[in-house]
């Protein structure tokens, strides 16, 4: 992929996100425990732009061995991106 200038690093702090162009295509970038991550602004399920809405921790369930759920919790490492969406829907 061509590399496309977003910024000096020494203006994103952790938690900043940027939206840049490149051609035609929107791209997310961000920046969290001091690594940089790049998305589609597209969001496949809605159409609408995936990289501006909230950033929260997963939402991960935990399934005890007799397969019963033991409830659902935000796990501690991972984050995930709440995309805007298009359509008048709380997802």
């Amino acid at each position: 992929m061509a590399e496309q200038f977003v910024g000096k690093a020494s203006e994103f702090k952790d938690g900043d996100r940027r939206i840049v162009f490149m051609k035609n295509t929107e791209v997310g970038v961000f920046k969290e425990s001091g690594q940089y991550y790049a998305y589609s602004n597209y969001c496949v399920h809605q159409g609408g732009p995936a990289c501006e809405g909230l950033t929260i921790h997963k939402v991960e369930e935990k399934i005890l061995p007799d397969k019963t759920s033991r409830g659902l919790y935000f796990s501690d490492n991972e984050l995930h991106f709440v995309c805007r969406g298009t359509a008048t829907s709380t997802t």
